[in-house]
């Protein structure tokens, strides 16, 4: 903790508290100045400097926003090279807790916010972009594909899957670059009284914005009409056509990805990637529906 020396002193911290939560190899803390005001502090490897610098000036320009969100404070090397970034603090409790049993008019009204905020978020400013998405996108399908086929565990239907994968790559070729949020779910969300609250950018990314959705399984799984309502409004209740076809694209790069990405971690991510896979084919209809079961129209 000596290389925070210089923090600890610039923001008069008289208590740090480490964060456990994730899968994040960053080390953060909370940290609680004199005047009990609280912010987050991220500590990551030199080799992610470039990265965090990105995420950071995007950041600050989601800071800017009319949105209730981390807002970035502060940005720089500590003594070691090791790279730090200094965010707000928003309170509030974890969001699938908070809705875990609530009633589904309560999920659909925080569902229908969530898909305001993305919204906002994918109307960030990105300036040019060097490469299209399907540029970007193209090298990611193999890869994930070989990834599946030699972690040496096998999902339901994995071949069909796989040939769906690949056979569908078309339909993402004209998808415009959005600044994404990454890791766009209730795990990344905070609840306090009426209102919703956005965290961890972590894997914020330079992506299509229906890449984005496809984390709506960790949503459905505790309450389909949160995820319902994000669609909707994200989509102002005018979805088009053509966002249902690649949603699916999109879960079948979910479900190849996940086990290879779950054996990392080890038993417990392993069985819930079995168990995820598992209900995507089930809401697809072993990939014969194009809208999932769980989307409950518009209300």
């Amino acid at each position: 903790m000596d290389n925070i020396k210089n923090i600890v002193e610039k923001y008069n911290i008289v208590k740090i508290e480490p964060i456990n939560k994730g899968w994040s190899v960053d080390d953060k803390y909370i940290l609680i100045d004199k005047d009990n005001n609280k912010t987050i502090l991220r500590i990551s490897p030199p080799d992610q400097y470039e990265k965090r610098k990105r995420q950071y000036k995007m950041l600050q320009k989601v800071s800017t926003l009319d949105i209730n969100t981390t807002k970035a404070i502060d940005f720089g090397l500590l003594d070691n090279d090791y790279v730090y970034m200094i965010i707000s603090f928003i309170e509030g409790g974890d969001g699938i807790v908070m809705l875990h049993d609530a009633d589904d008019e309560t999920a659909y009204k925080f569902g229908y916010e969530a898909g305001c905020i993305l919204q906002k978020i994918h109307s960030l400013d990105v300036g040019r972009q060097e490469k299209t998405w399907k540029e970007n996108y193209q090298n990611k399908i193999e890869r994930k594909i070989f990834a599946i086929e030699n972690c040496g565990a096998k999902i339901e239907m994995q071949d069909e899957i796989i040939k769906y994968y690949r056979e569908n790559a078309h339909i993402i070729d004209n998808q415009p670059i959005k600044f994404c949020h990454g890791d766009y779910h209730l795990g990344n969300m905070l609840i306090k009284d009426d209102d919703l609250g956005i965290i961890d950018f972590d894997k914020s990314a330079f992506a299509d914005p229906y890449d984005e959705l496809k984390t709506y399984r960790w949503n459905v799984i505790v309450n389909k009409y949160f995820q319902t309502a994000l669609i909707n409004s994200y989509f102002d209740n005018k979805i088009p056509d053509k966002f249902w076809k690649i949603l699916k694209f999109y879960t079948a790069e979910a479900m190849i990805s996940q086990l290879p990405w779950a054996m990392q971690f080890g038993k417990k991510d392993i069985e819930m990637a079995y168990f995820m896979i598992k209900k995507q084919l089930e809401w697809y209809q072993n990939l014969e529906l194009d809208i999932p079961t769980w989307y409950m129209g518009i209300k």
